[in-house]
């Protein structure tokens, strides 16, 4: 398999977005951001032949820091990383993945002979590709499709006369305005300035706009969590392309051939069945799982899960590329299965409840839990024996439900069933707030949860269960016996280990209150913290508390999800703010601060300064999209979507809640750590106000 060369924490994220209408790139610019050192370390304009002497092959990805969309159903997506990675593979090639922050700095390199290939979608409007490029065969074709609100999409060209079609002017499909107004004369085409087709789709969720275009992928996936949309006539279409250098021939003539080769392998969504041999000859391992905190969600803009992680070293081995199906609940996952809309589960399952063992058969357990008992340590329970005229609140969706109903007549507890499902998080708030004595969580669940409320604890184990497994098709015998087999070698090795701790294991030392140092600084990073706030409007006492929060002022501080140093930055957002090197402290704080100015300019400049900042702050912890969700919730349950305190922190707790967070854009998130984070900073910065008044 080829050696990748990339700034990214997970090749899986990467969308690699280029060769589009970017306009001329030896046209006058504004400076762009370094690229990375790999790719100023040559320059090569020969064909294949020259590219092999140097042992890799450079490919140039237009920047994106963050996953701004959960996966649920990527049918759109060509999966351009995993496929960049078979074609390297099978030239025996490194793989390198350069940044770029702009098309045309993209096709600028790519000219220079600074990357050889450029991956990604060059649209309707960019058929005939800039002096010196040629373009490769379709990878893939999306349609664009018109969206409005519920009833009112446009099916026909004749039903848009008289109204008005708003495009992104970050959308891939702009080039089409003039085709759709040369069909429909009496349209209106107007342009707004945000970034994506999917800010495009927020405007008419919020009213602002009539009619968008989109491309049909991104349209399902906002409308699958938006019932109040609606998708009308399909037009048009987005072609997914490779761009090289028109001197290189043969590698144009490799690249055709292996996207001839490979695609088109089937849209998403199609119902294929098959063992191991078929998915072999697909290409693609689709795995069904669900949106959570175990298996798969968002996390500062990169998508994790204990179970992602680990059906991608299985994926890895048998050099298949790996597809995420979100299923909307875990009562669908087995139907799902059956239907062949996925070729496995995996989100952990508890094999003994599994419905239908004669269709659908467990691999071997990967995962060993147990149910817990927790309660608030103030009742000073040793154990769970007398439990007489104690209430237990378990949630509707807990597995252990049954097994709790049988036990607490004899041991003389009141049960009270949620009526909905409910978050761990939700559960352990309610034992806070009094309305129960104790619950009934999944061993690593409450290992994961407990760092955050300090006055619960686990008095005792039920009793030992199955654990938890992924499952197959019972005609699946080849799947089944390579899955085994992989988890036979990783379960109990330290690969296993280390996964295990890096999603359920916290931190849970308590850290004393920061105070003046001995020479009167807040930090000894006061200096660096004042020059990269000397631009913009955050102050640098804030950073300062900032970066206690983030890291205890360590520049070695390393997350579970690969953030480093003294603001926690992943490498991938690091290198979109220019920098290269997260082992400098300096370097750290640059970036940090440039990303905190960056999300402050996302929010509008009417809102309250201290709401802005607050939502900046949130914005940094749990990404972007999840605080904006978060606000729509907050508008929805009649809150103020411009305030933070109160108000959107209040909706941001409830994204943790299936419930709520099942109807959102972007999914899952840990709300209680943004709202614990944005409070801790506001509390720090106040303080460090007062200990150092002046700048």
């Amino acid at each position: 398999m080829a050696a990748i060369r990339t700034r990214h924490a997970t090749i899986l994220t990467l969308l690699l977005s280029a060769c589009g209408d970017g306009g001329d790139p030896r046209a006058d610019a504004a400076p762009d951001p370094p690229v990375s050192p790999e790719s100023e370390s040559y320059v090569e304009l020969g064909d294949i032949e020259a590219i092999r002497a140097h042992g890799r092959i450079r490919l140039a990805n237009v920047a994106r820091a963050h996953v701004e969309e959960l996966p649920r159903l990527r049918w759109g997506s060509p999966h351009e990383a995993e496929l960049a990675r078979e074609f390297a593979d099978r030239l025996n090639l490194e793989l390198e993945i350069d940044e770029y922050p702009t098309e045309a700095a993209a096709l600028r390199a790519l000219l220079e002979g600074k990357v050889d290939v450029i991956v990604g979608r060059s649209g309707e409007g960019a058929a005939r590709p800039p002096e010196g490029v040629a373009y490769s065969a379709a990878f893939n074709r999306v349609p664009g499709v018109f969206v409005s609100r519920s009833g009112q999409a446009p099916q026909s060209f004749d039903e848009l006369a008289g109204r008005t079609v708003t495009f992104a002017t970050g959308s891939s499909l702009l080039g089409l305005s003039e085709e759709i107004k040369a069909r429909q004369p009496d349209v209106q085409v107007d342009t707004i300035d945000v970034p994506t087709a999917e800010a495009g789709i927020d405007m008419i969720i919020d009213g602002s706009v009539d009619v968008t275009f989109a491309e049909r992928w991104v349209a399902d996936v906002v409308a699958d969590v938006h019932p109040e949309l609606h998708l009308g006539l399909e037009f048009g279409e987005v072609v997914y392309t490779a761009a090289v250098r028109d001197a290189n021939p043969d590698l144009l003539r490799l690249i055709n051939d292996f996207a001839f080769q490979v695609l088109p392998v089937g849209e998403d969504g199609a119902e294929l069945l098959g063992d191991l041999a078929d998915i072999e000859r697909r290409r693609i391992l689709r795995v069904l799982t669900v949106n959570g905190p175990s298996s798969y969600y968002v996390y500062k803009g990169d998508l994790v899960g204990f179970d992602l992680d680990l059906v991608r070293m299985f994926a890895d081995e048998q050099n298949l590329m790996l597809q995420m199906v979100v299923v909307p609940s875990t009562e669908l996952l087995e139907d799902w299965l059956q239907r062949g809309l996925g070729d496995m589960i995996g989100a952990g399952i508890i094999p003994t409840v599994l419905r239908d063992t004669t269709r659908v058969v467990a691999t071997r357990v990967y995962h060993d839990v147990d149910p817990v008992i927790i309660a608030r340590s103030s009742l000073g329970l040793e154990s769970a024996e007398h439990l007489e005229g104690r209430t237990v609140v378990v949630a509707r969706n807990n597995p252990y439900l049954p097994q709790v109903e049988r036990v607490a007549d004899e041991r003389g507890f009141e049960l009270l069933i949620t009526p909905d499902a409910e978050s761990t998080s939700q559960l352990l708030q309610r034992l806070e707030d009094g309305e129960a004595d104790l619950t009934v969580l999944e061993s690593h669940l409450a290992d994961a949860e407990l760092p955050d409320h300090p006055d619960l604890e686990i008095v005792q184990r039920i009793e030992e269960t199955p654990g938890r497994a992924w499952a197959v098709r019972a005609d699946q015998p080849e799947l089944l016996a390579a899955l085994d087999a992989f988890l036979d070698r990783e379960v109990g090795g330290l690969t296993h280990a280390v996964l295990i701790r890096k999603h359920f294991r916290r931190d849970t030392r308590r850290v004393e209150q920061p105070a003046l140092r001995a020479d009167g600084s807040l930090s000894p990073w006061d200096d660096l913290a004042r020059r990269h706030t000397r631009e913009g409007d955050i102050d640098w006492r804030m950073l300062t508390a900032q970066m206690f929060q983030e890291s205890r002022f360590d520049p070695q501080a390393r997350s579970h999800v690969g953030a480093y140093g003294l603001m926690q930055m992943m490498p991938a957002t690091a290198q979109q703010m220019g920098v290269d090197d997260l082992g400098d402290p300096d370097e750290q704080v640059r970036a940090g601060a440039a990303y905190m100015r960056w999300l402050y300019g996302r929010f509008s400049p009417d809102l309250a300064p201290q709401d802005r900042l607050a939502f900046t702050l949130a914005a940094y912890n749990a990404g972007y999209g999840h605080v904006s969700d978060a606000r729509r919730v907050a508008e929805r349950t009649g809150r103020n979507p411009d305030r933070w305190f109160e108000h959107v922190e209040h909706a941001m707790l409830s994204l943790s809640d299936p419930d709520v967070f099942a109807s959102t854009r972007h999914g899952y998130v840990r709300g209680r750590e943004p709202v614990h984070y944005v409070r801790r900073i506001n509390e720090l910065g106040l303080m460090y106000y007062r200990l150092a008044p002046t700048n």
